[in-house]
């Protein structure tokens, strides 16, 4: 068979290192929802507010569930799912819908006189939805800023081949796709395949580091 074409993905420092280039800092929280969770980036860049989780009754260092509910924020097919976010994470999504969100949507309504109606928790600096288009131009800039070339996709495709690399230490080759299935929204375990010959890759770079 000819082999598919391997989705496109960064090593972790390489991949953590070019977030910490996104500007401005909700660009950053769009960047670790796809790199930390696995969202689209349709999904992180018009997340709505409403299924945000607590972090109450949650570790520091846990990971806490976090519903996709396609009736309050966009999943691919309007298919509900279950994504997993660092407590840290969590914690600045929360921070920032109480101040930052809340500074813009003041500023909307003194520039516009009208309430903001949108219930999408990123906002540009007008107050209004961020923009697809806008954080793919963010995107860019990190690029050329970090010297690390990466679109938003390469965040999603870099979660999944360490989450299951992670899961498969404890569930095993297959428990680890399955899982890794489940957290991307995949309705085929075929499509979820791929990540098994990047997850490789990363085995082989590590080998030869060690050498």
């Amino acid at each position: 068979r000819t082999p598919r074409k391997l989705p496109k993905f960064l090593l972790w420092e390489k991949a953590t290192s070019f977030v910490r280039h996104l500007v401005p800092y909700r660009n950053k929280l769009i960047g670790h929802l796809m790199l930390l969770a696995g969202l689209r980036l349709e999904e992180a860049a018009a997340l709505d507010f409403r299924v945000l989780p607590h972090t109450q009754g949650y570790a520091s260092d846990e990971l806490i569930p976090m519903v996709l509910n396609p009736s309050l924020t966009p999943t691919k097919g309007s298919v509900e799912r279950t994504v997993f976010v660092p407590y840290d994470l969590v914690f600045e999504l929360v921070q920032y819908l109480a101040n930052e969100r809340g500074r813009l949507e003041k500023g909307y309504k003194q520039r516009t006189g009208q309430k903001q109606k949108s219930t999408k928790l990123f906002l540009n600096k007008w107050g209004e939805p961020v923009s697809f288009k806008g954080v793919g131009i963010a995107f860019q800039n990190a690029s050329e800023k970090s010297g690390i070339k990466a679109a938003p996709h390469v965040m999603r495709h870099t979660f999944a081949t360490y989450e299951f690399l992670r899961e498969s230490e404890e569930r095993g080759r297959d428990g680890a796709l399955h899982w890794v299935q489940d957290r991307l929204g995949h309705a085929s375990i075929e499509t979820t395949r791929i990540y098994l010959h990047t997850a490789d890759l990363v085995k082989h770079r590590g080998l030869d580091d060690l050498h």
